[in-house]
């Protein structure tokens, strides 16, 4: 995950314009990024091979990409929590 974190990457692109325009088309994506389909694809499949996306084919037309909702980190019961359960 660390290619995310890198603000030139075109992942950490993708992810910060999934968080403020949700759900989004691919064609929209790819005017915004100004990218080639092709390239956008070999991006978006990556991302949904890694779980952090989903994509949604609608339609032949109508393709959406859907951010996936994960936690940073595993949650970890404290002391007094795992002793009133």
């Amino acid at each position: 995950m660390g290619s995310e974190k890198d603000s030139s990457t075109i992942e950490y692109r993708i992810l910060e314009y999934l968080r403020k325009n949700y759900p989004v088309k691919i064609e929209d994506l790819r005017k915004h990024l100004k990218i080639s389909k092709q390239r956008l694809e070999r991006v978006l499949k990556k991302l949904e091979a890694r779980k952090i996306i989903t994509i949604d084919r609608v339609s032949d037309n109508t393709v959406y990409v859907h951010l996936v909702h994960f936690s940073k980190r595993e949650y970890k019961p404290g002391k007094w929590e795992s002793m009133y359960r």
